[in-house]
């Protein structure tokens, strides 16, 4: 990201809590292969006030800060060493029921199906507009009301 951009972060997220507007209190974690995609997605994250981690593969999200401090991970279902769903497989059997979203470019049918299989979510790509904001708050929503 630009110093730019994150001047503009920064200033928005000044001026939200001068109106008075909460910060979500959220943290999310985003594993994408692409630099310009984690940038992208932490900068309109933090517009809307969501903490966000990025790493660059599954053995980076494997090492990364205890996954109990995350409120919802962002999963590219392209990252090498992903092999689709396993790596939410080895989550779960690890104790971990962080909710997951993957994201995911002109998914089929079977790959929707596995991804719901798994109990996770999937938003396609291209992230356009504000769906990728919308289900994070709405798979935390869910996970708060369960008891997460």
């Amino acid at each position: 990201m630009t110093r730019r951009m994150q001047t503009s972060a920064a200033s928005d997220r000044g001026m939200r809590q001068e109106a008075g507007m909460a910060e979500s209190g959220m943290t999310v974690l985003v594993a994408d292969a692409h630099p310009a995609v984690r940038a992208a997605l932490r900068f309109a994250l933090e517009l809307e006030g969501i903490s966000i981690r990025t790493v660059a593969d599954i053995a980076e999200l494997e090492t990364a800060e205890p996954l109990t401090q995350i409120d919802c991970l962002v999963l590219d279902l392209a990252l090498s060493g992903a092999r689709e769903l396993d790596a939410v497989d080895r989550l779960r059997r690890a104790g971990c029921d962080t909710p997951v979203i993957f994201t995911a470019t002109h998914p089929g049918r079977g790959v929707r199906a596995r991804v719901e299989r798994a109990g996770a979510s999937l938003v396609e790509k291209p992230l356009i507009g504000d769906a990728l904001v919308e289900r994070i708050r709405g798979v935390a929503r869910r996970s708060s009301l369960a008891g997460g």
